[in-house]
């Protein structure tokens, strides 16, 4: 009996310690942090629209013309001279006198070389109508000399009278200093009050004329699209290989800031340096971001996504923090989400 009761009290000892020892190991079981815990593999990653407009720092490189001269077109002695350094003269006004005879600037793209009457034809002609018309007279652009040319430069040398009437037997060159372009810049005035001025004599040493501003160093991988330039706040079309020449740009880039304060600190020692701007597409163009992890069986820039089951061809236009910007080359809608491959998937263009 004594017996018994000590083996009953050892199993309910048992019992109690085996209880005591499941309910420690549940209160005190280890915690994992909340946000550690094993994640479910990703198999899907989204697909974002974002506008880009391809903006590039660029570095441009400058040509000028080189050094040029404007001549004298006639004989005398000089009374008058209106030219300034570093001041524009313009196509179309007095620029100096010769004794009691004006001589005007005139830019035709051909210059005068003979005295011109009723009716005369040629090149030099349509060149001067032309000139004519864009300084604001009323004259049709033939290779003709007609009443209204001639009326036209009357007006411009101060010979037409109220009357509408004038004296003048020819269009001769020797009234006109030819200028290279509509409007120049002396950077010197040679010629002296008080000189006696022969044909051919050099009166004034132009600043030399920006004919082309490149870029140096185009950028790689470009979006396409047309691209133009910024530099302050003009914009500027370029041409395919990355210059801008059409001269009205330019006439407009070296009244900006930027150009100035680079002109200004240009020396011999550093003729080579550059000016800044930025490139731009016109249209900004509309890119997908999503996982690189979503892109298979890159080359070069092309690669593969899956839209579902179906393979999707892809052009890898950038990268940046974790995220890459394509365009689906197959002009079909960018779908929400892209499934992520395993390894197995199809091909999405043939070679």
């Amino acid at each position: 009996m004594k017996w018994n009761r000590i083996a009953y009290g050892a199993t309910l000892v048992l019992i109690i310690l085996g209880i005591g020892l499941a309910l420690g190991a549940y209160l005190f079981q280890p915690v994992t942090p909340h946000g550690t815990e094993k994640a479910a593999p990703l198999t899907s990653t989204p697909v974002s629209p974002r506008t880009i407009d391809d903006k590039r720092t660029v570095s441009l490189s400058v040509t000028y013309t080189e050094e040029e001269k404007l001549f004298s077109p006639a004989t005398g002695l000089l009374t008058r001279m209106k030219c300034s350094p570093h001041t524009p003269i313009s196509s179309g006004n007095h620029i100096m006198t010769l004794e009691d005879r004006n001589i005007y600037a005139l830019a035709t793209s051909i210059p005068l070389w003979r005295d011109l009457s009723y009716g005369d034809k040629g090149d030099d002609v349509q060149a001067l109508n032309e000139e004519l018309q864009r300084l604001g007279y009323t004259i049709t652009t033939t290779d003709t000399i007609t009443a209204d040319t001639f009326r036209a430069i009357a007006h411009m040398m101060g010979l037409l009278s109220s009357y509408n009437t004038y004296n003048l037997p020819v269009i001769s060159p020797s009234s006109f200093i030819w200028l290279p372009h509509s409007s120049i810049t002396p950077a010197e005035c040679t010629a002296k009050i008080g000189q006696n001025i022969e044909v051919g004599t050099p009166l004034i040493t132009l600043e030399k004329t920006l004919t082309e501003v490149r870029i140096s160093d185009m950028p790689q991988n470009l979006l396409e699209g047309e691209h133009n330039l910024t530099i302050d706040t003009l914009t500027l079309p370029i041409n395919a290989d990355g210059s801008v020449t059409d001269p009205d740009a330019l006439a407009q880039l070296v009244n900006t800031p930027t150009y100035r304060a680079w002109k200004e600190q240009i020396t011999d020692e550093n003729s080579n340096q550059k000016i800044s701007a930025q490139l731009a597409l016109v249209e900004p163009t509309l890119l997908y971001s999503l996982s690189p992890a979503a892109i298979y069986a890159i080359e070069g820039q092309e690669g593969c996504v899956l839209d579902g089951t179906q393979a999707r061809p892809v052009r890898i236009i950038s990268s940046e923090l974790g995220q890459t910007f394509i365009t689906f080359t197959d002009n079909k809608p960018a779908p929400d989400t892209l499934n992520l491959p395993t390894g197995s998937e199809t091909p999405c263009r043939s070679h």
